[in-house]
């Protein structure tokens, strides 16, 4: 059901939880959803505690109103937080641009990206490999130890020897499972 629901008998009504009777002294509730892209993603609740009576239907229509308004607010703060995580980003790789030109040694500037680049991700480490001839030479990380990590990898070694020698992205949800992985890199 899409519009509100009256509720005259809340002690009675298998709607009502148990034990909110006890705890809020309803006597009537108008219960009405709160919809976002055609799902309900909440509820707004109006009540009436010293006595039961009915809601009318103009406080219905306020109420769907008050719900639709609510469920706006909703998008909006949504839509706010996106825009600002999109902002921090770029910004993020503004800075990264003006430090690339900046920096001349790349002993300090692949690290320094790495760092970035899981910043701007929000993941937990990253790690840079250079090719040199037919290797991938370690170059910079951030994030997690390097001690398991070899200095060079052969193309079609581990994750990053297998998207140089195929020249894609890859996604590897577990690496432990993942038999393109070298043992160390697990």
């Amino acid at each position: 059901r899409q519009g509100p629901i009256e509720i005259h008998r809340p002690a009675s009504d298998p709607l009502v939880p148990s034990g909110w009777m006890d705890r809020f002294e309803f006597k009537s509730l108008l219960v009405v959803p709160i919809f976002r892209k055609h799902r309900v993603v909440g509820a707004c609740v109006l009540d009436y505690c010293r006595e039961a009576r009915r809601f009318t239907p103009y406080q219905m229509v306020l109420a769907s109103a008050l719900a639709s308004q609510v469920a706006l607010a909703l998008e909006n703060a949504r839509l706010y937080q996106d825009v600002a995580e999109k902002a921090d980003r770029l910004t993020s790789l503004l800075e990264a641009t003006k430090r690339t030109v900046a920096i001349k040694d790349s002993r300090q500037l692949l690290p320094w990206i790495a760092q970035e680049a899981a910043t701007c991700l929000k993941a937990e480490g990253a790690g840079i490999r250079i090719l040199e001839g037919e290797e991938l030479v370690y170059a910079g990380h951030y994030g997690y130890s390097r001690d398991s990590m070899r200095d060079r990898i052969g193309l079609g070694e581990s994750g990053t020897g297998w998207v140089v020698r195929h020249n894609q992205p890859l996604a590897i949800p577990d690496i432990e499972r993942d038999p393109r992985m070298v043992s160390e890199h697990r």
